[in-house]
């Protein structure tokens, strides 16, 4: 068996595969500071949760945040687990057309990744991921990462609002808002959601103009059910879409890890 780390800015993704099956998920916050031993106190109720018994002995892990990425890899030695970070190093079926590819964050390859591992023939894939931030990817139909866009996520948005006004109110996100919004604070959430919701319609009509060819949209990440009811754009919601990646990942190269 397999478990899958993602760790964001904002939370952490565990996922327990076996055969290439997602059994469970679960996520907790990203702590600012949490440690070795309470890290490893989570994995151990995970696994016990969810394994049924069965050994877990192999863990891949994403990354943005690096503290917290030794934290955990050190967890998962104290609970018998080999732990390997992916990187754009690895063979992850794609081809990758960026500047720097080290500069890539490594959950937007894992994403085009496991898409690309599902996608019918001939098909672009456009892959928008909300989470801290919203990153809109393009896949062309050969494999080829050809990258995309970096926008701040929600709770940056929020908080960037509250940051640069005086007047307004400290609130609550939610799920949904009206449209007009007859108060402040509804102003706030229409304007932070729906604003979301088309700025990712948006870049994927732009994204698909340059591929030319029958595109498949991937909507993922964090506040991908919250965002995906707002969206007009022919969107597949797939929450799991990066820890299937580190499975993809697993796959394909776990002859020499």
């Amino acid at each position: 068996m397999l478990i899958a780390l993602d760790i964001g800015n904002t939370h952490i993704d565990f996922g327990l595969f076996s055969d290439g099956a997602l059994l469970a998920r679960d996520r907790i916050r990203t702590p600012d500071q949490a440690g070795e031993t309470n890290h490893a106190i989570w994995l151990m109720d995970f696994i016990a949760k969810h394994a049924n018994h069965q050994p877990v002995k192999r863990a891949l892990i994403a990354s943005v945040v690096r503290d917290i990425e030794t934290d955990l890899i050190a967890a998962c030695n104290r609970c018998d687990i080999a732990a390997h970070s992916v990187d754009s190093d690895w063979g992850l079926g794609l081809q990758i057309r960026y500047d720097n590819p080290q500069h890539v964050g490594i959950d937007r390859l894992l994403a085009a990744s496991a898409a690309l591992a599902e996608a019918a023939p001939d098909t672009a894939l456009i892959i928008a991921d909300a989470g801290t931030a919203i990153t809109v990817d393009l896949l062309s139909a050969e494999g080829i990462f050809l990258g995309g866009t970096i926008a701040p996520g929600l709770q940056m948005m929020l908080k960037s609002l509250r940051a640069g006004t005086s007047l307004l109110p400290e609130i609550e996100l939610g799920d949904c808002a009206p449209l007009p919004a007859g108060n402040t604070p509804d102003g706030m959430r229409a304007g932070i959601l729906f604003g979301a919701a088309s700025l990712i319609d948006g870049l994927r009509d732009r994204l698909s103009e340059i591929a030319g060819i029958p595109i498949q949209s991937i909507l993922t990440g964090g506040d991908a059910q919250r965002l995906y009811p707002l969206t007009r754009s022919n969107w597949q919601c797939d929450s799991t879409l990066v820890l299937r990646g580190l499975c993809v990942a697993y796959e394909r190269n776990k002859l020499t890890v």
